[in-house]
């Protein structure tokens, strides 16, 4: 080969050699693994979908279609993730255990965790006992309920299933009188499984993550985190779970759309219980109106963000030290959340209430710190999320009756232990299955209980 021929061979190569080196988190080659959970990943029509599917659009942009999707079972795909034939598997819990195998992004997605489904009534885990149960085949929740059975002594067998779905679709057909799957595949699959009811029994909360390989493909997951938290900075995020989670999966919530609907339901519930609810308005006319001030003011300022730099670093840090553990959902997600949680109550049978808490000074509080202390109170099956700036709505699923004393006890005890002093007025309000017709309503009622002690606040 002549010098000519060399010179242009090299022209060629070099840019070919420049971009592979260049572009290593543009997805040129990268190997994504994903599975059925929906709606966090799934395949439609041979395509990959889900809410991971569509951080991984936004992070890559136009690169995304130089990424392969390999679609497969989830145990499988961590297999093949540890033998390095995977680059990244989308949708997988960060627990301690697989922190020594693989790297992990460190936003987390969302909290999820584990439930036991049945088609029977299950009060007792002794229940259990001798009975065959269904179980997502590599799952963390299986392993934990596993590890939880085998600390009471109580003898089951597991038979594994590729996915969420074929464990529900188990249970439902009365194969199996109880199943392990997680509470988001259950929220957005109970009303096609119509036997099959949550229990009592909750599990093993963790965040869900995008993994790789121990020490690989780091700058994909920084890439992904920078994704992420801009998601959740814009609402992108929110917008994603109101895709799939929100009433009509059509139409996003916004804070104006909330206060709107909050009207509606309150003249729905007129219509629906005008004697009772009249009885009520008549003996508490001046707290309604209260209530209703304080919610229209709200709706004029629409919630957002208004921590500044630090606090927004100490919140990272304090999400990274706490593994996602303590969490406090913005109001768009939380209040679809409600809704859910309502729309199971009610076709389940299982008791629902709501406790509203508005701190009454709210300069000088730190909010990253207050919001842990707050967190610290939610059990695995409950969640609290942030209404507006100093006004937060704790759910409790399964208590019929909350002890608000005790609960207010509990968060002076812990804002003093923190360094905090802190003033504030609390509302409670149990669901009733015949009354309220949507969370707004539900909300509503629980602001009135907490005008009425506003109202004995000031006159001490």
């Amino acid at each position: 080969m002549n010098d000519r021929a060399k010179n242009i061979l090299n022209v060629l190569i070099f840019p070919l050699m420049l971009m592979l080196i260049l572009t290593p988190t543009t997805g040129f080659g990268l190997k994504v693994g994903y599975y059925d959970d929906y709606p966090l990943c799934y395949s439609e029509n041979g395509q990959p979908k889900g809410i991971f599917i569509e951080i991984l659009k936004e992070t890559f942009g136009n690169n995304f279609n130089n990424l392969q999707f390999v679609y497969g079972e989830f145990s499988s795909l961590l297999k093949m993730l540890s033998n390095g034939e995977l680059d990244i598997v989308t949708t997988v819990a960060d627990t301690k255990e697989r922190d020594a195998i693989y790297s992990f992004n460190k936003e987390s997605v969302i909290m999820n965790w584990g439930v036991l489904v049945s088609n029977v009534g299950i009060n007792s885990l002794e229940d259990l006992n001798r009975q065959r149960i269904a179980v997502n085949k590599g799952d963390t929740y299986y392993k934990a309920f596993k590890d939880m059975l085998n600390s009471f002594e109580i003898v089951v067998f597991f038979d594994e299933f590729d996915t969420y779905f074929d464990v529900l679709d188990a249970v439902d057909s009365g194969r199996y009188a109880a199943g392990v799957v997680s509470r988001l595949s259950y929220l957005a699959n109970s009303e096609n499984f119509s036997r099959v009811k949550q229990t009592p029994f909750v599990f093993s909360p963790v965040p869900l993550k995008f993994a790789t390989q121990k020490g690989k493909n780091l700058d994909v997951l920084d890439d992904i985190d920078n994704t992420i938290a801009k998601m959740k900075g814009s609402g992108k995020l929110t917008q994603l779970f109101n895709s799939y989670f929100s009433i009509d999966g059509r139409t996003d919530f916004n804070i104006l759309n909330f206060f709107t609907g909050l009207i509606i339901g309150i003249f729905a519930a007129l219509l629906v219980s005008v004697l009772i609810f009249k009885k009520v308005m008549s003996k508490n006319i001046s707290y309604y109106k209260e209530a209703v001030k304080v919610l229209n003011q709200e709706a004029q300022v629409p919630y957002t963000d208004e921590r500044d730099e630090h606090s927004k670093h100490a919140e990272s840090s304090k999400n990274d030290t706490n593994n996602g553990s303590n969490i406090v959902y913005d109001s768009a997600l939380g209040s679809m959340m409600l809704q859910k949680y309502m729309e199971l109550a009610r076709r389940e049978g299982i008791a629902l209430s709501i406790i509203t808490l508005e701190i009454l000074s709210k300069h000088d509080i730190e909010s990253d710190k207050l919001e842990g202390i707050l967190s610290s109170f939610i059990k695995p099956g409950d969640f609290v999320f942030k209404l507006s700036n100093g006004t937060y709505i704790f759910v409790f699923y399964s208590y019929g009756t909350i002890l608000l004393e005790v609960f207010r006890n509990r968060i002076h005890e812990m804002a003093r232990r923190n360094g905090l002093e802190i003033e504030f007025v609390l509302g409670h309000s149990q669901f009733n299955p015949n009354v309220h017709l949507d969370q707004n309503q539900l909300i509503y009622e629980s602001f009135v209980e907490l005008e009425k002690e506003r109202h004995s606040y000031k006159q001490k």
